[in-house]
């Protein structure tokens, strides 16, 4: 049963996923604003004192 419930939905699908596509769009903007913080929170901070340790050795 469930698989012939499935065909009729998925005819409807795309529209809702033409949709969907608008929201999706806007959620990329909250989504690149997170890497920003997580990447300059969690990356240079530990990462820095690293890099200064591999420069000191380099040199």
């Amino acid at each position: 049963m469930s698989p012939s419930l499935l065909l009729p939905i998925s005819p409807s699908l795309p529209t809702p996923h033409t949709l969907h596509p608008i929201p999706h769009t806007l959620h990329p903007t909250p989504y690149t604003l997170h890497p920003t913080p997580f990447a300059n929170a969690q990356f240079p901070m530990p990462h820095a004192p690293i890099t200064q340790y591999i420069y000191r050795r380099s040199l």
